[in-house]
């Protein structure tokens, strides 16, 4: 609605109408801040992070609000200077420099410092130091990209805006700066995609495990998988860019074709069209970050109240009954593998490795090999039960009974330290002790093995 009153006025020869614009133009300039489409999720970000907000990410995202505000500021102004006759928008050559190029130069600061953000998460979420060059080197194209189209609001400096010049003849400045300005547009979004993808391709190996450490992936819903998989959110804004591509190497065609032409060469082909396409686009993908981190830091805050409950149960139920050594080991087993069974939420599983040395007798180094990745169950009524067992036999035996056993199948343990799980069905794990066969060092080894192979 506000476009189609300034349109108006614009159609309007009444001083009034001059009027209006300038006294809107102030506004602009005094509200160009607030008036963002960022400056909402800057303020949420700032709130829920307190304290924390000069972390270099939330810097980013701050940045990026900031100066992209000082490009609307300049922006603004355009409607507090007279316009010249016989010209293109935007009517003056103070206009063109001052409200469009550098306004132009403030907006693709604040989105080559947004750019950052994505390489920073994936530098976080992967060790991969080899893939990591690509994702610098298709980051550093990407902001290369938007250096040129800073300068290029100079090319044929000074430009000329005038329809016709002095001998009526019409003139070609505009016409090549838009060749010039859509075509680096092109190969911005094509550097963009090429961003995209090499994150994709560093985060392949790890991409598939946090798929699957949602609990069941496969049935929540696409919000879910939204909210809960940042990777995912990455995807998306790659295939905003990927939809624009088309559109815009079709409209730098035209404008070439256009160009060469002598019958349409005096007509200013209308990019307003394709503007509007590209600044959804950018918009879109510049508010990912935003949620990203939105979202990132409420799914954290769930983590750890998950895991406040498993420290407490592994440190009071377990520290009283078999030491403060062994109650940490345990709750620590809780924090990663049922941080959120408290909550009834199991979301995610890693793959464990969890062992335990109680030295009883003759104390001697244990040396063991890491267990192969597991797939771990999840239940929302899953409880977790641990108690000592002060039975005499060191050797291995199985017990099967309706408190130790497991959907009818048997626990192998170890008597001098006994696991006990209840309450957790659909469980086809096994669960055994190795190494107490000499009657000297007693260790638990706790594994969670598919197809009951070990």
């Amino acid at each position: 609605m506000q476009d189609i009153l300034k349109y108006g006025l614009s159609l309007s020869p009444s001083p009034a109408s001059n009027k209006f614009e300038y006294i809107d133009g102030w506004q602009k300039i005094f509200n160009a801040f607030i008036m963002s489409s960022y400056f909402p999720w800057v303020c949420l970000i700032l709130i829920i992070n307190g304290r924390n907000w000069k972390k270099p990410v939330i810097l980013i995202l701050i940045g990026n609000w900031f100066f992209r505000g000082i490009g609307d500021i300049l922006m603004a102004s355009m409607d507090v200077r007279p316009h010249e006759p016989n010209t293109y928008w935007p009517f003056s050559r103070i206009n063109w420099y001052v409200g469009y190029t550098f306004a132009h130069v403030f907006w693709f600061l604040g989105e080559i410092i947004g750019d950052w953000y994505p390489l920073m998460r994936t530098k976080i979420v992967t060790n991969n130091k080899k893939k990591m060059i690509w994702v610098y080197i298709t980051c550093i194209f990407y902001n290369f990209t938007k250096v040129l189209a800073m300068f290029c609001g100079f090319i044929n400096f000074p430009i000329n805006l005038k329809v016709t010049d002095e001998k009526a003849v019409t003139t070609d400045d505009i016409n090549e700066y838009n060749i010039a300005w859509w075509s680096i547009i092109a190969l911005m979004h094509f550097a963009s995609c090429l961003y995209d993808l090499s994150i994709i391709i560093t985060l392949n190996s790890s991409l598939p495990k946090s798929i699957t450490k949602i609990d069941n992936y496969r049935k929540i819903g696409f919000l879910e998988k939204f909210k809960k998989i940042s990777e995912f959110r990455i995807i998306f804004s790659m295939l905003a860019s990927l939809i624009f591509l088309p559109f815009v190497t079709t409209f730098v065609i035209f404008l070439i074709l256009d160009f060469r032409s002598e019958n349409s060469k005096y007509i200013q082909k209308s990019d307003a069209e394709i503007e509007q396409l590209r600044i959804a686009v950018l918009n879109f993908n510049y508010a990912l970050m935003y949620m990203d981190q939105i979202l990132l830091r409420y799914y954290m805050g769930r983590s750890k109240k998950g895991s406040s409950s498993g420290r407490s149960m592994g440190s009071t139920t377990l520290g009283a009954s078999m030491g403060s050594t062994i109650g940490r080991s345990i709750g620590s087993i809780m924090e990663r593998s049922l941080g959120r069974s408290m909550k009834s939420t199991l979301d995610r599983y890693n793959s464990e490795y969890i062992s335990y040395n109680s030295k009883f007798n003759n104390s001697t180094e244990t040396l063991f090999k890491e267990s192969q990745s597991q797939q771990y169950i999840s239940d929302k009524n899953s409880i977790m039960t641990y108690y000592y067992s002060e039975n005499s036999n060191n050797d291995y035996y199985s017990q099967k009974s309706l408190s130790y056993s497991i959907d009818d199948k048997p626990i192998l343990q170890n008597s001098n330290i006994n696991i006990s799980y209840s309450s957790i069905p659909r469980s086809s794990d096994i669960f055994f002790s190795i190494n107490n066969e000499n009657k000297k060092d007693s260790s638990f080894y706790l594994y969670n093995l598919k197809n009951n192979k070990y």
